[in-house]
């Protein structure tokens, strides 16, 4: 009886301690929900009417949309150019009213919704390839914002690792953009075949395998083949066997900010992100 009360105490410790620092964290998470340019929106056209783009021109063009060089130059080759612009200036000001619902045993997901509550497309997405990344930080367990990462690997597809219990697999692109918080990301100076192989050997090597948060932790399985992976270690895989680590920080552990941060990629688009954080000269 003894031995059956301590751990009874232990669990319940525990148990505390992890309510308490949910409780904690999130009043901490909350500030990130969203972000919203609190600065002025500027009339744009001025600036898109000139032929050549220098880099503050790049630079003010993120702040108002979001968009990155590559995404601004793929949309100037289209006749809409101006009104694709325009509306990603409007989503990228518009604000988000956000719902979170429970996914897991212990993580929280964050939907952008309409007036009736239900999930709704917050944002366009800007010209994308296979090989891409995209990344959130609307899920959090226990006060942790942890975010979401994964590799597109077709039209309206992107490989994931998407919760315990199930298994690596592809699925719907346009479900990102029902996040309040998003970022694209493709490698630098990379050619489209190799982030196409890039992608396609992803599938041939990650599909089907195992999800576990512990993925990484103690060896990150640099082989063919990990017998287990998390979303973070997926997209990290991909990319370190074709030759590129793009964990920031080394180490076992490979978290999404980790893969953000990375000088390897460069940033396509980002919605609900402080471009504070994201900008890259």
């Amino acid at each position: 009886m003894k031995r059956i009360s301590k751990a009874c105490l232990v669990c319940l410790l525990i148990c505390a301690l992890l309510t308490a620092g949910g409780i904690a964290g999130s009043f901490l998470i909350e500030r990130d929900i969203h972000f919203t340019p609190e600065y002025e929106k500027i009339d744009l056209l001025p600036l898109l009417e000139k032929e050549t783009l220098s880099d503050e021109d790049y630079k003010t063009l993120f702040y108002q949309t979001g968009l990155g060089a590559r995404a601004i130059d793929e949309l100037r080759l289209q006749e809409d150019f101006a009104a694709q612009i325009t509306a990603f200036q409007e989503t990228f000001f518009g604000g988000a009213s956000v719902q979170c619902h429970r996914a897991g045993i212990t993580t929280w997901m964050e939907y952008a919704v309409d007036e009736d509550g239900r999930n709704t497309a917050g944002f366009p997405l800007a010209p994308y390839e296979e090989g891409y990344v995209v990344a959130m930080f609307s899920s959090h367990s226990f006060g942790w914002r942890h975010g979401h990462a994964g590799l597109i690997t077709g039209a309206n597809r992107v490989l994931e690792a998407p919760i315990l219990g199930v298994p690596a697999g592809e699925y719907r692109l346009n479900t990102w953009r029902e996040y309040p918080t998003f970022v694209m990301l493709r490698l630098k100076n990379a050619s489209g075949e190799e982030l196409e192989a890039i992608a396609d050997a992803a599938l041939e090597n990650l599909e089907g395998v195992d999800y576990s948060p512990l993925a990484g932790i103690i060896k990150k399985y640099s082989g063919r083949r990990p017998p287990t992976t998390q979303c973070a270690h997926l997209v990290w895989h991909a990319f370190y066997t074709a030759g590129y680590d793009i964990d920031s920080t080394g180490g076992n552990i490979v978290t999404v900010w980790d893969i953000v941060d990375s000088d390897l990629f460069e940033v396509v688009q980002i919605y609900g992100l402080d471009p504070d954080r994201l900008w890259r000269e």
